[in-house]
């Protein structure tokens, strides 16, 4: 006998009868946490697969096709979400700032693909994620985020991760770690990745509810596929490849499926979620990112990297509990 729904609200009735598949999709789609977990899943696989590249596909070129799709998927997604209103692409008195988070989110994820295939990944994440230790100077400096007592201390333990994982020799010892001139290159540039996801941080902040998040995510792809295409077109640092070999090209198509999956689920989460879980939930990638360098890439388990991971989660969420946004 078929279950009686008369008694149930209308939502609640048409929601019944649709598709078990659809009913459980809305569920994922509507649960904050839940899709920023799954983002960091996905963003995991991808810079797993750029790894797993080394260069074999430029990294320029997969963003490229990323972006674009992106590019393509987003006016459509404003429009439907206007419902008969006019859509808002972005407003010209914010161009300025929609262009500059463009640009930083473009060097953010440039110099951090570049820095995970010349060093460890969940290294280079670390030095990646530790980008409270400039956030929240920055924030301070600009007047956008007032400290407290507690502040400094988050920041000193995310700097005390950053050490633990990345053993400087000054402290660990010469032999402590393999200090090729790859990995100081990729320590570097993971240093100028963290820098620009930073800058990111606090161009959004500045944007705070002057524009809709979809209108973020269209602008900073525009940017990126312009700037990449621009810079495969001159070949640096590296011309686009056409021929490649099948399994090159399937990592390939599931990196950009991956990265736009997670691009969705990041934008959407963070709709739904508070700055404070949305900081402290997105530290679950350094444990993907560990993971992966143990059973993929076969490097040694290290407990003090763990710990040292496990400190610059625990201070971004310090960071994230204490700082207050400036009200103006």
């Amino acid at each position: 006998m078929d279950d009686d729904t008369s008694a149930l609200p209308l939502i609640d009735r048409v929601e019944t009868r649709q598709p078990f598949v659809v009913r459980q999709w809305k569920r994922v789609w509507n649960n904050g946490p839940l899709l920023i977990i799954l983002a960091t899943m996905f963003f995991s696989g991808v810079v797993v697969a750029i790894k797993l590249l080394d260069g074999k596909v430029p990294q320029l070129q997969i963003l490229f096709i990323r972006a674009l799709l992106i590019c393509f998927m987003m006016p459509t997604k404003i429009k439907c979400q206007s419902r008969g209103s006019p859509a808002n692409f972005g407003r010209k008195e914010n161009m300025h700032l929609l262009l500059m988070l463009g640009c930083a989110i473009f060097c953010h994820i440039t110099t951090t693909w570049y820095a995970i295939t010349r060093m460890p990944i969940a290294d280079a994440m670390a030095i990646v994620f530790a980008n409270t230790i400039f956030t929240a100077p920055i924030g301070l400096i600009a007047r956008l985020e007032k400290w407290t007592q507690c502040t400094p201390v988050g920041l000193l333990l995310s700097l005390v991760g950053v050490l633990v994982v990345t053993k400087p020799p000054m402290i660990f010892g010469k032999g402590s770690t393999d200090w090729s001139s790859d990995r100081i290159q990729g320590m570097q540039l993971a240093v100028v990745g963290s820098v620009m996801i930073a800058l990111v941080f606090l161009v959004i902040k500045r944007l705070d509810k002057r524009e809709d998040a979809d209108v973020l995510l269209l602008w900073q792809n525009v940017v990126i596929s312009v700037f990449s295409f621009a810079m495969l077109w001159m070949g640096f640092p590296d011309k686009p490849v056409f021929q490649a070999s099948p399994q090159d090209w399937v990592i390939t198509a599931l990196a950009v499926i991956a990265g736009v999956a997670a691009w969705f689920m990041i934008n959407r989460g963070g709709q739904l979620t508070s700055a404070t879980l949305l900081s402290v939930l997105t530290g679950i990638e350094l444990g993907f990112t560990l993971l992966a360098d143990v059973f993929i890439f076969g490097e040694v388990f290290d407990p003090l990297k763990l710990l040292g991971l496990a400190c610059i989660v625990g201070a971004s969420a310090i960071v994230a509990f204490t700082i207050t946004p400036v009200v103006r």
